[in-house]
């Protein structure tokens, strides 16, 4: 597992005019969605404080009763907060999906360790071996 992969990647909308933030404010004042692309946060599991259920801003209460919530509010321990653009079940499915993945790199690396650590003791066992044979 590379390095880059032990973070926890999860989709967020990046809009367009980040720069004119009134702009966006108004269209979504009028329902409107402002134009946005799909980018990528990736964190530490461990920086991951708590999810939970959102959704987009043009929505209405009633929408979002009749067809569910359509993101994630994804808080972090250092108090940040971003909308992940998965329903929550996607992400619960997906930081399942990513928790055993790292449970499975963490038992690679163990077994590596545990490997590594007889091969140092048969060389420590071996080399007393050859000194008491040399001393005789």
């Amino acid at each position: 597992m590379k390095y880059s992969e032990l973070r926890f990647e999860m989709p967020v909308r990046l809009f367009h005019d980040e720069d004119d933030e009134d702009k966006i404010m108004k269209q979504l004042d009028n329902g409107e969605m402002p134009e946005y692309v799909i980018g990528y946060q990736r964190h530490f599991i461990e920086d991951i404080r708590s999810w939970g259920d959102a959704y987009t801003a043009v929505r209405t209460p009633e929408s979002v009763k009749k067809k569910g919530f359509d993101s994630t509010r994804v808080d972090l321990v250092d108090g940040d907060t971003f909308i992940c653009s998965w329903k929550r079940s996607k992400f619960e499915e997906k930081y399942d999906e990513h928790m055993g993945r790292l449970k499975e790199h963490n038992k690679s690396l163990e077994e590596m360790i545990e490997e590594r650590a007889w091969e140092l003791v048969e060389e420590i066992l071996s080399d007393e071996e050859n000194n008491n044979t040399e001393l005789k």
